[in-house]
């Protein structure tokens, strides 16, 4: 049965984002005692222990909280996180689940039934979102990135993935150019199967998830206005996303 999905994995020994993470981004989850039914699958013993009072359904997938012993470091200003155990982690729920929504802990949910969404989505094989981050992310040299205007992003916060060949796709190129970072392997992966960035339009009409709405300032479309749960914006084609989950 369809699933939302949240993940979580490493430990709160010095140098790990893992602290950062739950105090700011699980602790306000937590807090907004969301309705909808979720998952949390999970590395580590200990990170089960302490979600356990939260009475979140847990799986737990391997007892250590670095399972293949990658850690976080840090490379000049830059916090490395090895993302690729997010992906592993959404491999283990597509497995019980089929299809996912998988949401960051900063996601918010806002709708009881998670059918709702899952039927909207429901003839689609994967839903991303762009972002318009103040800083481009370029990703790997060997794609072209010309055309990709107003620093269009492909972003690993919320997606909807029906698809195992699409995860096992992101994990394979994070392991062959030694990516540490989820959202450089997918600009990377749909700008490959199109041979460059597909333009606003076909990434509109092809990737978008109507199911999560970006806040105002990281989305690359300025909003015109709302009605009840949906968002219209100023898009090249006509598109409308639906307030189920935001960040």
């Amino acid at each position: 049965m369809a699933a939302v999905v949240r993940v979580l994995w490493g430990d709160s020994r010095p140098g790990c984002r893992w602290t950062t993470v739950w105090h700011r981004d699980i602790m306000e989850f937590l807090g907004r005692k969301e309705e909808c039914p979720q998952v949390v699958y999970v590395y580590g013993k200990r990170n089960i222990e302490l979600l356990k009072p939260y009475k979140l359904k847990t799986v737990l997938v391997h007892d250590d909280p670095f399972p293949d012993g990658k850690e976080d470091k840090r490379e000049g200003k830059v916090d490395i996180r090895p993302w690729h155990y997010k992906l592993q982690l959404i491999q283990a729920a597509m497995r019980d689940h089929g299809k996912i929504i998988y949401c960051d802990w900063d996601v918010a949910t806002h709708i009881k039934r998670k059918e709702v969404a899952f039927d909207l989505l429901e003839d689609v094989e994967i839903a991303l979102n762009a972002y318009s981050y103040a800083r481009r992310r370029d990703a790997h040299f060997d794609i072209p990135r010309t055309g990709r205007s107003r620093r269009i992003n492909v972003t690993g916060a919320c997606m909807y993935l029906n698809s195992t060949s699409f995860v096992r796709r992101i994990l394979e190129y994070m392991e062959e150019k030694d990516v540490w970072h989820d959202e450089i392997a997918l600009n990377n992966i749909i700008d490959s199967m199109h041979g460059g960035w597909p333009g606003e339009r076909t990434w509109l009409q092809t990737y978008e998830n109507p199911t999560f709405c970006v806040s105002d300032h990281r989305s690359p479309w300025a909003k015109q206005f709302s009605e009840g749960g949906r968002v219209y914006r100023r898009s090249p084609v006509p598109f409308v996303w639906y307030k189920m989950f935001s960040q």
